[in-house]
């Protein structure tokens, strides 16, 4: 049987045992450093970003060439895309793939193959503006309309940030005769 003396003992030894705990948690609590304005920012939605094509004419005579740039616009900030993997998917019927042009400082891969092309590329200090690649087709019959279909798999910002899941994909093909 258990003395009255000996449950006051056992009854203090749990208390200091709470308290050191309490103590202890207390001083881990206080040894997190509080949220700082780069902690904060980080940890804010990232910008939305839009990607769309410019094709350089909708109406094509057969035998006509056409310019294609893939584009991802601008954030908000200074954040600057560094790498990305892209398929644009074309219709073999009324185009062919004949070439792409280089983007200054900027490293790309190409692959063409039946009905996409798909291009790698990356940079160290961010693609200069918001096109990741341009390319030329040329029309094997008459097309009206040309269409194209732009699916980005990688989108990487010089931070070595992942912005896959912030990017949106626009509309239909839009047309800038300044291309050529």
């Amino acid at each position: 049987m258990m003395t009255n003396e000996r449950r006051e003992g056992m009854f203090d030894h749990s208390i200091r045992r709470l308290v050191v705990l309490a103590a202890l948690v207390s001083a881990c609590a206080a040894d997190r450093p509080s949220p700082t304005a780069a902690a904060t920012a980080v940890s804010k939605v990232p910008p939305v970003r839009a990607s769309f094509i410019v094709a350089s004419d909708s109406m094509l005579q057969a035998g006509a060439d056409l310019v294609v740039t893939g584009n991802v616009d601008a954030a908000t900030g200074s954040e600057r895309v560094a790498s990305f993997v892209a398929r644009l998917h074309f219709d073999t019927r009324q185009l062919e793939f004949v070439s792409d042009d280089a983007l200054p400082g900027v490293m790309r891969a190409v692959n063409p193959g039946d009905g996409v092309v798909v291009i790698a590329g990356a940079t160290a200090t961010g693609i200069p503006d918001s096109r990741l690649f341009v390319l030329h087709f040329r029309a094997k019959v008459a097309v009206s309309q040309p269409a194209f279909s732009l699916a980005i798999d990688e989108l990487n910002t010089v931070q070595y940030v992942n912005r896959i899941s912030s990017l949106r994909t626009l509309g239909p093909v839009r047309f800038d005769h300044s291309l050529k």
